[in-house]
C-alpha cells in the first residue's frame, strides 16, 4: 500500500507542494515571500498628507521612474501605504492612469459615525524624469485637523516644476 502526502517535496528538496492546509503557528512568520506581487509598493511611511498638498514632494529615490513607468503602463496598481492623516495613517490603491504621465488613487475618510467626511486624492507624476507625489483633499480635510485652506488651490493633480 502507498501512500501520496498533499503536502510534499519535490526536485530533491527544491519545491515544496501544498496540496493539504498549511497552518502558521502564533508567532510564525514568513521571510521572502513577494508581497509585491500584486502591486507595487510605494511606502510613505511617515509622510504627512498635509506636506504633500502644497507643491508636491520629489519620491524618486522611493519609486524609481522606471517602475511608474510600468504602473502608468497599467501593468499593475501602485500600493501607497502609511499615509498620515492627522491621527491616523492610510493605504490607497492607485485607480486611475490618463497612460502619459499621471496615476491616481482616492479615498474616502470616514466621520466617527461612518459617513462620509471628505474624499482623499493622491496623485503620482512625472515631471522632467522625476517622480513626485502630491495630495489633494475637498476643504473639509483641512477643517478637521485645524489647518487652514489654500485661498486658491492648483488644480488637481497638476504640478508646476517651477513651483517644486
Amino acid at each position: 500500500m502507498s501512500y501520496n502526502a498533499k503536502n510534499h517535496f519535490e526536485q530533491g528538496g527544491e519545491r515544496f507542494v501544498v496540496g493539504g492546509e498549511l497552518a502558521f503557528e502564533e508567532g510564525a512568520g514568513v521571510t521572502g515571500f513577494p508581497s509585491d506581487a500584486a502591486f507595487f509598493i510605494l511606502d510613505l511611511t511617515g509622510v504627512d498628507f498635509m506636506t504633500m498638498t502644497a507643491s508636491g514632494i520629489d519620491i524618486t529615490s522611493l519609486f524609481p521612474v522606471e517602475v511608474f513607468r510600468r504602473a502608468l503602463a497599467g501593468e499593475k496598481p501602485v500600493l501607497m501605504k502609511n499615509i498620515v492623516v492627522d491621527t491616523s495613517r492610510i493605504s490607497l490603491i492607485t485607480n486611475f492612469t490618463d497612460g502619459e504621465s499621471i496615476v491616481t488613487a482616492t479615498c474616502g475618510l470616514p466621520n466617527e459615525d461612518g459617513s462620509m467626511h471628505t474624499v482623499l486624492s493622491v496623485t503620482l507624476c512625472l515631471v522632467d524624469n522625476s517622480v513626485f507625489i502630491r495630495a489633494d483633499a475637498n476643504e473639509r480635510l483641512a477643517a478637521l485637523i485645524n489647518e487652514p485652506e489654500n485661498e486658491e488651490p492648483d488644480q488637481p493633480g497638476v504640478i508646476d516644476p517651477e513651483t517644486i
